[in-house]
């Protein structure tokens, strides 16, 4: 995917997060030079991706994001996939640019089916209407893929979800243990706010502590 806002980023926490148990490594095409962090506020993912995956790019580094750079970063993102899911997407939204490149490649189109007095299904429930498979769940993808339904499917994760700060110190955290320290730098937090969210995180079952290095806590029967 490309590592920008919303949907984006839920991909590629999900791929981390299936990565530690052995999945495949998350790719992110960025719009911009690999050392220009965009959106910002994803640096903590950014680097995530980077440590884990592979971030890919074909401007040079120090180039800025500009709008006619998307649609040409989404034509390597269809060129990379063996199937293309699209989520949510609005009447024009951007990940029309990646469906239409997948087509010109033949590559499987799937789409979420969403409600129709949602502006941010317009585009999906058209792509099913004229070129798309459903995907209302994870074994409609498998299948797309060539592979057995319910084959990686797992016990619903019955820990609360963590808050937004949660979030983000989780995913500053990764699978590696890391100090304090170390997560205030990842996420661009204050101190105090990384440490309650881990003292949070730890009281839900996410994280836990040993001589002062946090660690990321698996699913219980994971």
């Amino acid at each position: 995917s490309g590592l920008a806002l919303g949907i984006d980023g839920a991909a590629h926490r999900g791929a981390l997060e299936a990565g530690g148990g052995g999945g495949a490594p998350p790719i992110a095409v960025v719009a911009s030079g690999l050392d220009v962090v965009y959106p910002k506020r994803h640096r903590a993912l950014w680097e995530r991706v980077a440590e884990t995956g592979l971030l890919l790019s074909e401007s040079p580094l120090g180039v800025q994001p500009a709008a006619w750079r998307f649609p040409a970063r989404n034509r390597i993102i269809a060129g990379l996939a063996d199937v293309v899911v699209v989520v949510e997407s609005a009447a024009a939204g951007g990940a029309l640019h990646t469906v239409d490149e997948a087509l010109r490649r033949d590559r499987p189109v799937l789409a979420v089916p969403g409600p129709v007095t949602s502006a941010a299904s317009v585009g999906t429930n058209r792509l099913l209407r004229e070129v798309a498979a459903p995907a209302c769940d994870a074994d409609d993808v498998l299948v797309a893929l060539g592979l057995s339904p319910g084959a990686t499917r797992t016990a619903r994760d019955r820990r609360p979800p963590p808050d937004p700060v949660g979030a983000v110190v989780l995913d500053a955290l990764g699978w590696t243990p890391a100090s304090l320290g170390e997560l205030v730098r990842r996420s661009g937090r204050p101190p105090g706010t990384v440490a309650l969210a881990l003292t949070l995180l730890e009281t839900d079952g996410w994280v836990a502590t040993s001589g002062g290095w946090y660690e990321r806590r698996r699913q219980e029967g994971a």
